[in-house]
């Protein structure tokens, strides 16, 4: 029974500091924490009843149960502030920031517009670990994202910001993208992917991305007139080479700005319905 205490106590010391060494976040670190610290009390209560130290025994067991007790309450708690979390509150300090590297669980940006307490900063390291259930957009060097945070801000360099409700992506327009993840975004460029490539002969897609979500809701008539209740546009740019394609574009031409226009059903697949200018 030592040998057994003495392996939960090591867990315990252990979790801890992968908690504190930020190696586990503290939703996980915490809980497995405060399980092997009642599981090290409950077997010391074992060791004390067996040794007819019964008084020893039920103290044991009482802090056992208390730990649980709260370890209990605060998974609840966590999880329920979770499921409450997809909302930023309102007031919070923001800005927009260009990427420029990665950190561990940290995006390294430049910030160039909105919060004054970080504009004169020429660097600054933002906590992908969010506050709310938004994911974090999948960006890469150069990208424009927008960071929603708590307005605390670590004195280091370059500065750390761990309270950060939410990370957006900001499209070429510079306005934020909040209608559609990252992923959903990707679905529907992969669905045009196919097409072009299908039925485009002729033609070499360049670039292809999302317009943006003022856009998107610009063409809400599509969804009613489709049966969908989601639009999304992407905007692209491709190359005609000199067989003008299907023959209704121009030969060696290259089309800018040209529109792509999806819908779809209760979060289910897209569907292309319309393009052009």
């Amino acid at each position: 029974m030592r040998k057994l205490r003495l392996i939960f106590s090591i867990l315990t010391v252990v979790f801890a500091s992968l908690g504190l060494a930020k190696i586990l976040s503290y939703d996980i670190s915490l809980p497995l924490m405060f399980v092997s610290m009642i599981l090290t009390f409950l077997v010391w209560s074992k060791e004390c009843y067996d040794k007819g130290s019964k008084r020893d025994s039920y103290i044991f067991l009482g802090v056992a149960i208390f730990i649980a007790a709260i370890t209990a309450f605060n998974i609840i708690s966590t999880l329920s502030s979770k499921d409450k979390s997809t909302e930023i509150p309102k007031g919070n300090p923001q800005f927009m920031a260009t990427v420029l590297g990665f950190e561990d669980n940290y995006i390294l940006v430049d910030p160039y517009k909105g919060d004054e307490a970080i504009n004169s900063m020429d660097m600054a390291l933002v906590s992908t670990d969010v506050i709310s259930k938004i994911d974090v957009p999948d960006v890469k060097e150069g990208d424009k994202i927008s960071v929603v945070y708590n307005g605390s801000i670590a004195k280091s360099y370059p500065a750390k910001l761990e309270g950060v409700f939410a990370i957006y992506q900001v499209d070429k327009n510079g306005d934020t993208i909040r209608l559609y993840s990252q992923e959903e975004i990707n679905s529907a460029i992969d669905v045009i992917n196919k097409e072009f490539e299908k039925d485009w002969k002729g033609c070499t897609l360049k670039d292809i991305y999302y317009a943006g979500d003022k856009v998107s809701e610009d063409h809400q008539e599509f969804a009613d007139r489709y049966n969908a209740d989601e639009v999304i546009v992407l905007l692209s740019t491709f190359d005609v080479d000199e067989s003008g394609g299907d023959g209704s574009l121009n030969p060696n031409s290259t089309y800018t700005d040209w529109n792509w226009i999806l819908v779809r059903k209760n979060g289910g697949k897209w569907k292309h319905v319309d393009h052009g200018y």
